[in-house]
């Protein structure tokens, strides 16, 4: 009988432990940058607002702009900066890319994009 509460025992910790690990980090699915664009003058520097994470069912919540990476597509027209510092170039129009990678146990790692708009004026 003893033996019996002993091994109930064990498995019932055993189950509590392993419960803890049935509700993961949840997985992002996309971000959401603000602003979507951004119109500027040759030399105008702004900055990119916000990053947002889109988690589905799981609350929304912003990222560190550091924690993101930025891209410009034409560096000619605009640069970005860490930080997401948009400086206007020259004339014309291109796309920053903005990019937040999340490290999760469960799902590795996850990498969403999304991009501003830029027209130089």
């Amino acid at each position: 009988m003893k033996k019996l509460i002993v091994l109930m025992v064990a498995v019932l910790i055993i189950c509590l432990l392993t419960g803890c690990w049935l509700y993961p980090e949840p997985k992002i699915i996309s971000i959401c940058v603000d602003p979507e664009g951004m119109f500027l003058e040759p030399g105008e520097i702004k900055p990119i607002i916000s990053v947002t994470a889109n988690y589905g069912l799981a609350p929304s919540e912003d990222i560190e702009l550091t924690d993101c990476e930025y891209l410009s597509d034409d560096p000619d027209i605009a640069t970005v900066g860490i930080g997401g510092l948009v400086t206007a170039v020259d004339l014309g129009e291109t796309i920053i890319l903005v990019t937040y990678t999340q490290h999760n146990f469960w799902t590795g790692r996850v990498i969403e994009t999304d991009i501003v708009g830029i027209f130089v004026e």
